[in-house]
This record gives C-alpha cells, sequence and structure tokens, in this order.
C-alpha cells in the first residue's frame, strides 16, 4: 500500500484541496509582483537623487530653464523648469512611497513600533500582524481616501494647475 492511499483510495491532503491550490496560484505571481516593486523602488531612490540634484544645481546657476522644445510634451508642456522638476520631485517621493511602503509590507521589514511583538512566538506574530492591518491600517487607508476625495474632486472641477512653468496635465 502506498503512503498517499488508504485501503487503495487515494488521499488528498488538505493543502491541496481546489482552495488551497488556487491561493498558492494567486500567491506566485503575487510574490513577484512585490518583489519586483522592491527592485523599481530602490531604483526610484536614484531617480529622485538625480532630480532633487537637477534642482539644486539650477538654483545655484540660476537657471529658470533647462530644455525647450517646440510644441508641447505630456506632462511636460514646452520645456522643463525649475517649478516642473521640484514638482517632479514630489511626485517621485510619493511613487516611492506607495511602492516601497507596499514592499517593506511585503517583505516584513516595515518598521514596528510595540512592545509585544518580538516576544511573541510565531503564531502571535501573526496575530498581532492581522489584527493590526484589520483594525489600523485598512481603516486608516479608507479614511485618507475618502478624507482626500473632496480635495481631488474640486482640484480637478476648478482645473487646478501648477504654478507657470510646472508639470502640466497632471
Amino acid at each position: 500500500m502506498n503512503a498517499n492511499t488508504v485501503s487503495g483510495t487515494p488521499v488528498v491532503p488538505p493543502w491541496r484541496s481546489g482552495l488551497a491550490r488556487f491561493l498558492a496560484a494567486i500567491a506566485v505571481p503575487l510574490i513577484w509582483i512585490g518583489n519586483w516593486l522592491g527592485r523599481v523602488s530602490s531604483w526610484l531612490v536614484l531617480v529622485i537623487i538625480f532630480v532633487v540634484l537637477t534642482t539644486v544645481l539650477m538654483n545655484a546657476v540660476g537657471w529658470n530653464e533647462l530644455l525647450r522644445w517646440e510644441g508641447e510634451v505630456l506632462l511636460l508642456g514646452e520645456a522643463i523648469t525649475i517649478n516642473s522638476v521640484t514638482e517632479m520631485q514630489w511626485h517621485l517621493f510619493g511613487l516611492l512611497t506607495l511602492i516601497g511602503g507596499s514592499y517593506a509590507l511585503h517583505a516584513d521589514t516595515h518598521v514596528r513600533v510595540d512592545i509585544l511583538h518580538h516576544r511573541l512566538g510565531p503564531a502571535g506574530k501573526h496575530w498581532v500582524d492581522i489584527v493590526g492591518h484589520l483594525v489600523f491600517l485598512i481603516p486608516f487607508c479608507v479614511l485618507v481616501a475618502w478624507m482626500s476625495q473632496h480635495f481631488v474632486s474640486m482640484a480637478y472641477v476648478s482645473g487646478e494647475q501648477s504654478n507657470y512653468g510646472g508639470l502640466t496635465d497632471r
């Protein structure tokens, strides 16, 4: 008799059930995406450093425009100015925060400020994480999205734009 059979009938372990296979199939691409986001966020830091250095150099030299071209380019308008580079810093920093934060949560490397977590075993740590996500993280994200909805709609309806020379079409 085989170890996988009982009285000749195949035994399917619970981790081989349809739901477990489905969840495992979903987990593989999600893990890949999470790791990819970590690599993207690490390279994004270098892009932000370059943009900040460009802003500092433009200020030091006294340049208001770095490049100008004929016609309009999506997001940049007619030129790359000090205002557009400064705004680009903030957009890239926001993107880095979102991507880097999601990677830190995915890789379990985010900062923990609790007294209990390091004293608990693996099961206790998982429960603290689940409760923390359900009680604090998800409600915080929902609250921020809900509270910002009015400001986003007002900016869109009023046609809010950047200062002269800033990013366009944002």
